[in-house]
């Protein structure tokens, strides 16, 4: 069976959190012509063609909703397994909003009741047409009739069966002679039975749920920095999400997809254990040439005894000093190997002798390395095919608790940062525990670079920690990562719990699969989730290489929510939309929200885009939006090394500004960033962190664009002596509100913009002022209706205004029709930048009362306008009281659209057409420098 698309989901919820799901990820849905939702719990259909007639008939038929049967068991309900939308079914809001309001339960009868026995109420509550294809009257009420009357269905041309019926057994269903029954569909029969017996009590005996990633759970954050020993703790992945590629995958590499040739990079200590290890190196399905070290004559010469035998590659055997445990002979000892080598494998004759707890360590890493010619053949696949560069055992049990730096923490650091890689403790450790391990020499190049000698590794001692060895062996998957490279961790079925296994059924899945068992660990700071609390403006960012060619276009929004969306955010949206617009076909686009969740009623805003978790190894899509909200979560957005970012607000930018590091790090490069600077956010806050955190990202803006939202707002950035490539954003009153404001009478309306949340609009002082006002002019202020739009909040906070109006947020259309009927209009903006809701009152013929701000002088922008040059209560007292007597000459009178005056302006005008080439010109060349 062929999809267009697949959800993968973490088994919860039944199906109908699995339909939820679908529906809000994939809001085009909402637009289709017809859209069938359906489940696995039956089994056909008997044939094409009866199935064909079914969806015939919901197609062609007048309903808004269609199900194959209803029953009456319970009580009477359309049955949710197949359940056919369209028409008015995809355009109501009722059913849009019990879809949006659908929760994950457990269990199954709680999930009967609270959805499937409800949707028809829902359905006849929002006067929908429905249709049953199989109507249950003629059957006893209180019956299913998919279980109870199956055979009847079938011969009325039902084209199912429900698994139910054959599987379990049921009081009053009886389901003998089945077979008979089918006997003109043998192929599904036979299909019938094979699913039967692949159930064992009860229990589908298919391997256990294989891992879908639990990104709140996935990484232990220590406590502390330093443990009761004074080892370094380490930010590990947890036991339960710490998931492996599966040893083999499910298909065979050709020769021609493997390396030519690979060198066996072996320190043998114990020379007794030369002939098991011989016999693991004689698995390699290439040529594999040993380069093997030990530390006396004697040895070697026992060496050379035992490898005379091998027959499949040369074999080298020398003598270096006993320093550095396996580390120092590979890295110095052998040094040139990997300059001749393109792959390698490096082991050593492990015995462990530090307690009974580390038996059978050295054969758990061989099984999963070696162990098999099908499982090195898998790994030299995976070496050659994909962006991997080292390949390692999952951890041994009985060490799993001792992962952390130890003593080497230091050594590391002082190591790493010789190659130009700076560490920090917040970075998630991994590391090949032991140093058995396949690899590209590219992975290994900048510490080979540092050109480590005998004399850098002390003495032999019989340490167990804190030597340099130990301090590489911790170090290598960040060296690999600094070119540029991916690790991945295998192991078996025989070694690894089946949750943990990620299994590779086919090459086209290998690097998604590879995505899901590994992690950038460079620049991923995993921080306690109370680190975030006490500035939630402050969003952590984790990210993993994405090596997709495709540029991509993202814009970092705070939310996407109607309910939440003002005007900044609206026109974030036209400018990204407008830019879009202009870039090149081969272009993708990604909005990232990071400070509200997205759920149906959002995405439905966006029904091209698809929304992705940010973890999903699936988001090659060209559009998607992803979450990034929960602060608890430590899933990993993937960043491309064409990944440009739109900022709209302090707190975005500075999560941009982490995704650039990220990309510095993962490709050597980091593209312009463009910056919608809407106001001068420093203003928000008193003398503080957030006040020095909002005035940091205008000192970012060298690399990169800055877009200023209004002539007022960029004369004062200029003056600030804002440093980059800038252009102001005119303003523009948004289309929809344009169209619906319409030439109606004025009426006594007062409309002034009320958002206590937002402390620069001057939520109280308003308020203070149209009280005063009110109480000068008690017998005129009775006439006016006083009503307040913006934000919905408690009408005793307008107090002691008397008898306001709380609207809220508005729809366009309702704030239209308000516009056009008022007459006076009040807001406020302690800001250089003078805001939509004044400008839109001035241009319905509001006599609109507003202020100014250093070199904002709104009398400019419009004659509606009474600016004020500072304010106190009495000062928007007599402002008031003057615009309501100017409004008493215009009360019945219509007035068309107005507009707004444009302002001389320093800047070039914003052109998506312009930003949209110098964005494309400078990430195609920066990318194209590299790769030169």
């Amino acid at each position: 069976m062929e999809s267009d698309g697949l959800i993968i989901r973490r088994n919860h919820g039944w199906d109908f959190a699995a339909w939820a799901t679908a529906l809000a990820s994939l809001p085009g849905l909402w637009r289709a012509k017809s859209l069938i939702l359906t489940n696995d719990s039956v089994y056909g259909p008997t044939s094409t063609q009866k199935l064909k007639n079914v969806v015939d008939q919901f197609l062609e038929g007048d309903s808004d909703i269609f199900a194959l049967t209803d029953s009456y068991e319970n009580r009477h309900h359309m049955m949710s397994y197949f359940i056919g939308l369209k028409n008015e079914g995809l355009r109501s809001t009722t059913i849009q909003n019990y879809w949006k309001n659908v929760n994950s339960y457990k269990d199954k009868n709680h999930v009967i009741h609270q959805y499937e026995l409800s949707t028809h109420d829902h359905y006849l509550n929002s006067n929908l047409r429905t249709e049953v294809a199989f109507p249950s009257k003629r059957y006893n009420a209180g019956e299913n009739p998919t279980l109870h009357q199956w055979r009847d269905l079938l011969t009325r041309g039902f084209p199912f069966i429900k698994v139910q019926a054959l599987r379990d057994t049921l009081p009053g269903v009886d389901v003998s002679g089945w077979e008979s029954a089918l006997k003109k569909f043998p192929e599904l029969v036979d299909a019938i039975e094979r699913h039967l017996k692949s159930i064992t009590s009860r229990q589908i005996s298919l391997n256990p749920a294989r891992p879908i990633p639990a990104g709140l759970k996935r990484y232990s954050v220590p406590s502390n920095l330093i443990n009761d020993i004074g080892a370094v703790t380490a930010v590990r992945p947890s036991d339960a999400t710490d998931y492996v590629l599966e040893l083999p995958f499910g298909f065979e590499a050709a020769v021609n997809q493997l390396p030519d040739r690979v060198a066996v990079i072996a320190h043998i200590y114990y020379a007794d254990l030369a002939s098991e290890l011989m016999a693991e190196f004689e698995k390699i399905p290439v040529a594999a040439d040993l380069f093997i070290s030990t530390d006396s004559d004697e040895k070697k010469r026992e060496l050379l005894r035992i490898l005379e035998h091998y027959r499949n590659g040369s074999v080298t055997v020398d003598v270096f000093p006993n320093v550095g445990r396996d580390i120092a002979p590979m890295l110095v000892g052998f040094k040139e190997v990997f300059e001749r080598y393109e792959y390698f494998l490096h082991v050593h004759s492990k015995k462990s002798p530090y307690g009974s707890a580390h038996e059978g360590w050295r054969e758990y890493l061989l099984d999963n390395i070696l162990g098999t010619e099908e499982n090195i053949r898998s790994i030299l696949y995976l070496l050659k095919n994909a962006n991997t560069g080292i390949v390692f055992a999952d951890h041994f049990p009985g060490i799993r608790n001792l992962l952390n730096w130890g003593y080497n923490y230091t050594n590391a650091k002082s190591l790493l940062s010789r190659a130009g890689i700076k560490l920090d403790s917040s970075f998630v450790l991994e590391f090949p525990s032991s140093s058995f391990f396949w690899g590209r020499s590219k992975a290994l190049k900048p510490l080979l670079d540092l050109e480590l000698g005998w004399a850098d590794f002390p003495s032999e001692e019989g340490q167990y920690d804190g030597t340099l060895a130990h301090a590489i062996e911790r170090s290598v998957l960040y060296f690999c990562e600094s070119v540029g490279l991916a690790w991945s961790k295998v192991g078996v079925a025989k070694h690894v719990a089946a949750d943990r296994l990620v299994p590779v059924f086919s090459a086209d899945e290998l690097d998604s699969c590879a995505k899901r068992t590994s992690q950038a660990l460079l620049g991923n700071e995993i921080r306690r989730a109370n680190y975030f609390d006490k500035y939630g403006e402050v969003v952590p960012v984790l990210g993993r290489r994405d090596l997709n060619a495709k540029i991509r276009f993202n814009l970092v929004l705070p939310t996407i929510k109607p309910e939440e969306t003002y005007g900044g955010i609206s026109t974030a949206l036209k400018i990204f939309r407008a830019i879009c617009e202009k870039m090149e076909v081969d272009v993708d686009f990604r909005i990232i929200v990071t400070h509200s969740p997205v759920d149906m009623h959002a995405s439905m805003n966006f029904p091209d885009y698809c929304v992705v978790s940010p973890d999903s190894p699936y988001d090659h899509m060209g559009k998607t939006i992803v979450n990034v909200f929960d602060r608890r979560s430590t899933r990993s957005i993937g960043i491309r090394a064409g990944d440009i970012f739109m900022t709209t607000a302090w707190w975005t930018d500075k999560y941009a500004e982490k995704i650039l590091k990220l990309q510095r790090a993962f490709f050597g490069l980091s593209q312009p960033k463009l910056y919608f600077v809407q106001d001068f956010e420093v203003g928000f806050y008193p003398w503080s962190t957030r006040f020095a955190l909002a005035g940091s990202t205008y000192n970012n803006l060298t690399d990169g664009i800055a877009l200023i939202n209004s002539e007022e707002l960029a004369q004062f950035m200029i003056g600030r002596g804002m440093m980059a490539e800038g252009y102001v954003v005119r303003y523009s009153m948004n289309d929809t509100l344009r169209h619906a404001i319409t030439a109606r009478p004025k009426e006594r309306i007062l409309l002034f913009y009320g958002r206590p949340s937002a402390s620069r609009n001057c939520f109280e002082l308003i308020c203070m002022a149209i009280a005063s006002w009110q109480r000068r002019n008690p017998e005129l202020s009775t006439k006016w209706r006083i009503v307040s739009a913006g934000e919905a909040y408690d009408p005793e906070l307008a107090k002691p205004i008397v008898s306001a109006e709380v609207q809220g947020k508005l729809s366009l259309n309702d704030y239209a029709r308000l516009l056009s009927e008022a007459s006076v209009g009040v807001s406020l903006m302690i800001s250089p930048h003078p805001s939509y809701p004044p400008f839109e009152m001035a241009a319905a013929g509001l006599v609109t009362v507003t202020n100014d701000y250093e070199n904002k002088k709104m009398s400019l922008r419009s004659d509606n306008f009474i600016s004020l040059d500072y304010l106190d209560v009495d000062v928007l007292t007599d402002a008031i009281e003057e615009a309501v007597a100017k409004a008493e000459a215009n009360i019945g009178k219509t007035f068309p659209l107005g507009g707004i005056h444009d302002l001389s302006c320093d800047l070039s005008d914003f052109d998506p057409s312009v930003i949209a080439s110098r964005l494309l010109e400078i990430t195609k060349d920066r990318i194209t420098g590299f790769r030169a």
